[in-house]
């Protein structure tokens, strides 16, 4: 994808069971409309049973228009259980990634579609992109989550 994508933020402090936000950006380079659908990790591995995400973007299509630009956001709690976990004592901070892969769909060719139709009309500027949450990129953006 030829989208630049990371966090708003590399670090974010947060307090065990307490609800927290970060933010991420992607921006399509690329000169005609692409999708893609994002896939999560955190590490450590045995840290991912305690990292709870309320709403992300992950999982969904999201379609970026050429030149635009989109805020995605993570809404998520590290589960209070963690503090009782013995196995975890000595994890003091966890890392979300995430990792964009390119989608082809119905929703995408009616975007791009779109898009072909107002350069030949000459409406470009009346294009935009379909009301949904928006992310994308084939690589890895990684901010770091210090549970206190």
């Amino acid at each position: 994808l030829p989208w630049r994508f990371g966090p708003d933020q590399r670090e974010e402090v947060v307090q065990v069971g307490a609800p927290s936000y970060i933010t991420y950006t992607a921006t399509n380079h690329g000169d005609v409309p692409t999708g893609g659908t994002a896939v999560y990790n955190v590490t450590p591995a045995k840290a991912g049973l305690y990292f709870m995400k309320v709403q992300c973007f992950c999982f969904q299509e999201q379609i970026l228009q050429p030149g635009e630009s989109v805020e995605m956001p993570v809404y998520f709690f590290i589960d209070p259980a963690i503090a009782s976990d013995r196995n975890l004592d000595d994890v003091t901070t966890i890392t979300l990634s995430y990792t964009f892969y390119p989608n082809e769909s119905q929703a995408l060719r009616d975007a791009q579609d779109a898009y072909y139709r107002a350069i030949e009309t000459g409406a470009l500027e009346d294009v935009s992109a379909p009301e949904h949450d928006v992310a994308g990129l084939d690589t890895a953006a990684t901010p770091v989550v210090t549970a206190r």
